[in-house]
C-alpha cells in the first residue's frame, strides 16, 4: 500500500484573512421566511442521511484499523459527530472523525475522485477540528480506483499542513478477494486484516463490475462472529453505497439476512428522499407558495419510501401520489409504514 510520506500534522494552521462570511451583502428578500426555514431544514436532513450512512463505516473502524495501510497510530476508541462548527453561521461535515487512545484526532476522508480544491476543504476540515477539540489531528484521505496521486501539502508562511494520502485503488481487487476465498475453501478464519480488506475492497482496483463484487465479498464473511459479521458487511455496502444501485445492496442484505443493517439503510434512504423533496419544495415554494412547494416535497418522499420498500409503482398508486392533496399523503404515507406490499395501499 503506498502512502505519501509525511503524515498530518498536530498543530494548529493559522491564518489572518478575513473570514468572507463576516462581511454583508445584498440579496434579494423574496419569501425570506420560506427560503431561510426550509433552506435550514434541507440541510439538517441531508446532515442525518450522511450521519446514518457514515455511522456504519464508523461502527466497524476501531483498534488498529489503520496499520493495515502502514500509518501507525494509537488505536482508535470511539466516533466523534463530524459537524464542525464553521464560521459561527454555517457547519459542514467531514466523513469521519475519531478519537484515539492517546486523546489525539483521527479525521478520515474517503474519494472516489480527485476534484479542484480538495486539498483546501480538507485544510478547512482540520483547521475546524482542532479549533472544537484543542487536540493534535491527523487527517488522512483514502482514494478509490483511478486515482494513483493528489497533492497533500498547504505551506503558509506561518505553517505547514500535511495529510496522509493512501491509494487504496493501487491495490488488486481480484487477488484480494481471490486469497481470501481460498482461506474460506479451508477453512480459516478471517484475521483483523481481512476484514479490513473486505470492508475496503470497493475502493480497490477491480476487474469486475462493483455490483459483481459485493455479494461475493459479502458471503465471505460467513465464519466471523455475527456482530463481527454486520459490522464488516454494513461497512463494506457503505463505502460502495453511492456507486451501485439501492437493490443490489438491499439484495445482499436480504440474502444474508442482516434485518438490523437492512433497516438502517432504509432508514438513510427515506432521509434522502426527505432532503430531496424539501429541495423541491423549496424550489417550487419560492415560486408558487409554501403549501404548494411543501405538498410536491411529500409526494417525493412517498414516491421514494414506496419506491425504496417495493420497486416500481403500479401506475393506479402513481397516478394517486400525483393528485392527492397534502392530508391524503400523510394518511399514505402512514398506511406505507405497515403494508406488505404496494398493492395493499
Amino acid at each position: 500500500m503506498a502512502t505519501s510520506k509525511k503524515s498530518g500534522t498536530g498543530h494548529s494552521p493559522s491564518s489572518s484573512a478575513t473570514p468572507n462570511a463576516l462581511k454583508t451583502s445584498k440579496s434579494k428578500k423574496t419569501r425570506p421566511a420560506v427560503r431561510l426555514g426550509q433552506g435550514r431544514e434541507t440541510a439538517r436532513v441531508a446532515r442525518q442521511s450522511k450521519d446514518i450512512a457514515l455511522k456504519i463505516v464508523a461502527d466497524a473502524l476501531r483498534g488498529d484499523v489503520l496499520s493495515r495501510f502502514g500509518i501507525h497510530l494509537p488505536p482508535i476508541v470511539a466516533a466523534l459527530p463530524a459537524e464542525m462548527p464553521r464560521l459561527e453561521v454555517r457547519s459542514e461535515a467531514t466523513d469521519l472523525l475519531f478519537r484515539l487512545e492517546d486523546g489525539s484526532i483521527l479525521h478520515l476522508e474517503f474519494q472516489t475522485k480527485l476534484t479542484a480544491g480538495d486539498l483546501d476543504r480538507f485544510f478547512a476540515y482540520h483547521v475546524a477540528v482542532y479549533l472544537r477539540y484543542h487536540r493534535p489531528v491527523t487527517t488522512v484521505v483514502f482514494y478509490g480506483a483511478g486515482i494513483t496521486e493528489a497533492p497533500d501539502t498547504v505551506r503558509t508562511p506561518q505553517c505547514v499542513f500535511q495529510l496522509v494520502n493512501v491509494f487504496v485503488g493501487r491495490e488488486d481487487g481480484d487477488a484480494v478477494l481471490e486469497r481470501l476465498r481460498e482461506k474460506a475453501a479451508q477453512g480459516t478464519p478471517l484475521t483483523r486484516a481481512d476484514q479490513v480488506d473486505l470492508i475496503f475492497s470497493p475502493l480497490m482496483r477491480q476487474g469486475r463490475a462493483l455490483a459483481e463484487v459485493l455479494p461475493e465479498a459479502a458471503r465471505l464473511t460467513s465464519s466471523l462472529p455475527r456482530e463481527d459479521r454486520e459490522l464488516t458487511v454494513g461497512a463494506l455496502l457503505g463505502l460502495a453505497y453511492h456507486n451501485v444501485e439501492w437493490s443490489v445492496i438491499a439484495a445482499i442484505l436480504e440474502e444474508l439476512g442482516m434485518q438490523s443493517v437492512l433497516e438502517r439503510y432504509i432508514e438513510h434512504r427515506l432521509l434522502q428522499a426527505q432532503e430531496q423533496g424539501l429541495k423541491q419544495g423549496l424550489e417550487q415554494g419560492l415560486e408558487q407558495g409554501l403549501e404548494q412547494g411543501l405538498v410536491a416535497g411529500k409526494r417525493v418522499l412517498l414516491r421514494t419510501a414506496l419506491q425504496a420498500r417495493f420497486g416500481t409503482l403500479p401506475t393506479a398508486l402513481d397516478a394517486r401520489i400525483a393528485s392527492a392533496t397534502a392530508d391524503e399523503l400523510d394518511v399514505l404515507m402512514i398506511r406505507a409504514m405497515g403494508a406488505e406490499s404496494a398493492d395493499a395501499l
